[in-house]
């Protein structure tokens, strides 16, 4: 699975990977979905990755300055760039992936009932 540009939340985004549906739109067609697609492979070292520009993929000019904000979150997550495909972890999961028993006292603990 991979983690769909715009619509699916990466480690340290906040509500930044909500993009417009324009940007969306004009990623898409440019063949791009995922974040996968946006790693500019070439330069990216161990030391410092690398995401392609507003112009590499042929984004309309109105839509350059979300891009660039989105490009700028990526940087300051620490986003890992991998040759694999992306997957989607529950963080507060032992094995990453969500299940109602791990699931419940957390949900549980953040909605304690009131008092009368």
């Amino acid at each position: 699975m991979s983690i769909h540009i715009g619509a699916d939340p990466w480690i340290g985004c906040g509500n930044l990977h909500n993009l417009s549906l324009g940007l969306i739109y004009s990623l898409n067609r440019s063949g791009v979905a995922t974040i996968a697609q946006i790693g500019d492979l070439l330069n990216t070292t161990i030391y410092q990755k690398y995401w392609l520009s507003e112009e590499a993929l042929d984004i309309p000019e109105q839509w350059h300055m979300e891009w660039r904000r989105n490009v700028a979150a990526l940087i300051e997550s620490y986003v890992r760039l991998r040759n694999v495909d992306d997957e989607m972890i529950w963080a507060l999961a032992q094995k990453g992936t969500y299940t109602p028993k791990e699931g419940y006292p957390i949900i549980h603990a953040c909605h304690k009932p009131l008092s009368l």
